[in-house]
Formats: structure tokens, C-alpha cells, sequence
């Protein structure tokens, strides 16, 4: 099940790296196919995460590895700027499970 969360990540979320003068600082996240769970996992269009459970997404190359690894634990602590204003969120990658399973 957990590994089918992460590989479901991409229909979730798209990430674009997002980059002030010059430098990564986060990726931004909009919606994939699967808006519903993107809402349900309290993200935003356009919030850009900066840091997922302390670590700094400042890496283009490591964006992808980091928002998997959600898959693998059923709460994580997001830092987003949403609107430029950083907010810490709390992700509970268990309320996909539970809209998996009210679908099916």
C-alpha cells in the first residue's frame, strides 16, 4: 500500500523547482490528475515546499526522492511558502489511504 502511495505521487502532485536570484529554494506544487488528494493532504496550488521533516529542498536533483519518501511515513512536517509567507504544515499521508479506499 505505501508503495503504491508513492507511485500514485505523481498523478497527486506536480513539482516544478522554484528559484529566487538564482538559487532552488523549494519546489513549486500544483495539482496532478488526483486534485481531490492533493487537497486532502492540505497543500495549496502554488504553495512552494521549502522542507520536508528538516530537510531543505534546495537540490533540483533530489525534489522527487524527498516527496516519495512522504509515502513511507504516515505524517510529515511541510514548511511552505504560501503567497511568500512561510507556514508549517502538517501532511497525513493516511487520509489518501482513506480516500483510496472510499473509492473503490
Amino acid at each position: 500500500v505505501i508503495g503504491a502511495n508513492a507511485s500514485r505521487l505523481t498523478d497527486i502532485v506536480r513539482l516544478a523547482p522554484h528559484v529566487q536570484e538564482g538559487q532552488v529554494v523549494g519546489f513549486r506544487v500544483n495539482p496532478g490528475r488526483d486534485r481531490a488528494a492533493f487537497e486532502a493532504l492540505g497543500l495549496q496550488p502554488g504553495d512552494v515546499v521549502t522542507d520536508i521533516n528538516g530537510t531543505v529542498l534546495d537540490d533540483p536533483s533530489q525534489g522527487l526522492q524527498v516527496f516519495e519518501s512522504l509515502g513511507e511515513s504516515t505524517q510529515a512536517n511541510v514548511t511552505v511558502l504560501r503567497e511568500g509567507v512561510p507556514q508549517v504544515i502538517v501532511i497525513d499521508t493516511t487520509q489518501l489511504q482513506t480516500l483510496q479506499e472510499n473509492r473503490q
